[in-house]
């Protein structure tokens, strides 16, 4: 079929050049709006936002969910806050966060909670809602009763310096106090 040796090289080289350029046109990823794609392989750890190519059988790649999610923390009764005299409110807060897009912190989430993790509310809650409770009791401690029903404004900035800085890679937005209790009860020290 080939006469020399020159020619079959040629044809091996078109070859893997043609499986190559339709290798590479079939392996253009894009993650659905909002979300990102983190690529590991051959050429490292990469962080795709829009559109890019992931090479078959050399880089895999994992889709996080980049959507702002609702962690709701629903205090009342005994496990209300305690504020500075002792007494216990009710309260519901939310908190917003989100994955922040840089390159270090979807590599850590990709890496230390998994990349399907970020779809599921109850797995993220299970990493959250004790820190943001932490959160919530060290700034009750800071007010009275009555003052933290006043200066909610106060309470939520109170709020936000306490979460931690530390989110595992996601960035904390905001947060909304929905309801504080009317009643509050004064804790019985016996």
């Amino acid at each position: 079929m080939f006469k020399d040796t020159g020619t079959v090289i040629l044809f091996i080289y078109i070859l893997f050049l043609v499986i190559y350029v339709v290798g590479l046109y079939f392996s253009v990823k894009s993650p659905k709006v909002g979300n990102y794609l983190a690529v590991e392989g051959y050429r490292g750890f990469r962080l795709i936002t829009s559109k890019g190519v992931v090479v078959p059988f050399f880089e895999k790649y994992e889709e996080l969910d980049g959507s702002i999610k609702t962690i709701r923390i629903l205090s009342q009764n005994e496990t209300g806050i305690l504020t500075k005299d002792n007494y216990i409110i009710g309260l519901e807060v939310n908190f917003f966060i989100k994955i922040y897009p840089s390159f270090k912190d979807v590599r850590r989430i990709s890496r230390s909670i998994g990349a399907e993790n970020t779809f599921n509310l109850q797995e993220l809650e299970k990493i959250f809602v004790p820190k943001f409770t932490k959160a919530l009791i060290v700034a009750g401690t800071q007010f009275n009763a009555k003052s933290l029903k006043s200066n909610l404004d106060k309470f939520r900035v109170e709020v936000l310096e306490n979460v931690e800085r530390d989110l595992n890679g996601f960035a904390l937005y905001d947060l909304t106090i929905n309801y504080i209790s009317t009643s509050v009860r004064k804790l019985e020290v016996k």
